[in-house]
């Protein structure tokens, strides 16, 4: 089963995907976002051995620019493509008192078609 990973840094978030499970997590400030995060969307392109069972997405970001927005959503995009609505859920992760972050899920939430939850911690 093909699997990803990309390790963090203090700038680009740790990116994962293993068995029907996808996360981001971190701080998402790269100086180029398309060097992260196109090689990520280009796996799920070309990725299809999408689980049927179900596909769990789960960011956590402690901040994440507008560029960055950008690529997440054209990656939950093309996994869109592939799930089956039913089967798919993002959990999108925020503090209690990062009012950014919970906008940033709202917005996201509003542009894809996968059962969505905002998740306070």
């Amino acid at each position: 089963m093909k699997e990803l990973h990309i390790a963090g840094t203090k700038k680009a978030p740790t990116i994962q995907y293993s068995r029907g499970h996808f996360s981001i997590t971190g701080c998402s400030i790269p100086e180029d976002s398309r060097k992260l995060y196109k090689p990520v969307l280009t796996f799920f392109e070309e990725f299809h051995n999408y689980p049927s069972d179900h596909f769990l997405i789960e960011i956590k970001f402690d901040y994440c620019d507008t560029a960055s927005l950008k690529w997440i959503l054209s990656i939950l995009i093309e996994i869109q493509k592939h799930v089956s609505v039913n089967n798919a859920e993002i959990r999108w992760y925020y503090e209690d008192d990062d009012i950014e972050m919970l906008e940033l899920g709202e917005f996201v939430n509003l542009r894809v078609k996968m059962p969505f939850n905002l998740i306070v911690v």
